[in-house]
């Protein structure tokens, strides 16, 4: 480890015992490079094949940095797979910023693009997001933010007043896992991967949902059941 790097080590060490922590613009931009690395090696030679020795490596730091940053190699790779789906999550947030369902939308929309741009780091990221869930903190992320989602709804007077949030908020979660992990294991097509998505946060959501209000939801609920069918209509147009 360099004297610089040592430096920043103790410093942030400090910090975090004095209750908050506190980087220097050097050790955010460090913490991003180390966290791109990871989930690219990732994508390129998945989880049993990356050691920390590699990303230390290619990341330009000492292996003892990582450690002493991140603990294990699990919570270093959850790390990245936290800031993927945070990194979606904000651009969600900025694409709806006052719309409940709208930012929901954007984030399937969001999400799926940033999947099928780089497809071999979203398929051994949807195995870190199910084998790893607590570690990435995906429940804490959804608890925030697809509650955030749910206030706006009910602002907006789209939902009933009796939701049964919690309940919601983890199907949502569980939704969006499930879609990534199926479409990782080629039980979804690249087309079938937002409609999937779609369908069962729409599902989730519609006993909650205002009669009044339900069209629209109703609409992309009809729009994406009919894309999830094409795979069977197309096989019965070549029997």
């Amino acid at each position: 480890m360099t004297t610089a790097e040592l430096g920043e080590e103790r410093t942030q060490q400090a910090a975090v015992k004095g209750g908050a922590e506190r980087l220097s613009p050097r050790a955010v931009e460090r913490r991003a490079r180390i966290l791109s690395t990871a989930s690219r090696l990732l994508g390129e030679h998945g989880y049993d094949g990356v050691s920390m020795r590699t990303i230390a490596a290619q990341s330009g730091v000492v292996e003892k940095t990582l450690y002493n940053i991140y603990g294990t190699k699990d919570r270093l790779i959850a790390a990245a797979a936290r800031e993927r789906v945070s990194f979606i999550l904000a651009a969600a947030g900025e694409a709806a910023p006052n719309d409940g369902w709208g930012m929901l939308r954007a984030y399937l929309s969001l999400a799926v693009r940033l999947m099928l741009d780089d497809p071999r780091v979203a398929k051994a990221m949807a195995r870190i997001h199910l084998e790893h869930s607590e570690l990435v903190g995906m429940e804490e992320v959804f608890q925030v933010w697809a509650g955030g989602a749910l206030n706006l709804m009910e602002q907006a007077e789209m939902l009933e007043a009796s939701c049964p949030r919690q309940s919601i908020i983890r199907l949502i979660r569980l939704s969006v896992t499930t879609a990534g992990l199926l479409w990782s294991k080629g039980e979804l097509t690249d087309e079938e991967l937002e409609s999937y998505g779609v369908t069962r946060v729409v599902e989730t959501l519609l006993p909650s949902v205002r009669p009044d209000r339900q069209g629209e939801m109703m609409a992309e609920l009809r729009t994406a059941r009919a894309v999830l069918a094409r795979r069977y209509e197309d096989r019965s147009t070549t029997t």
